[in-house]
């Protein structure tokens, strides 16, 4: 889900699941603030690792 138009939150929404597809809108996106990996959107990460511990998200830069 996004949170305003520049925070993706992803978590996983399926019990015992360790991965999940995420779509990524327009725009250029870092995963959890990583300055090293930037995605650039529209995008489809497949397969997405989304432990049960951690919380995917995604910010919009530029």
């Amino acid at each position: 889900f996004l949170l305003g138009d520049e925070i993706l939150v992803a978590p996983v929404i399926e019990q015992d699941a360790i991965e999940r597809d995420i779509y990524l809108p327009k725009g250029v996106w870092r995963y959890n603030n990583d300055e090293s990996t930037e995605y650039i959107g529209p995008l489809w990460l497949r397969n997405f690792p989304a432990p049960i511990d951690t919380l995917p998200h995604f910010f919009k830069i530029g």
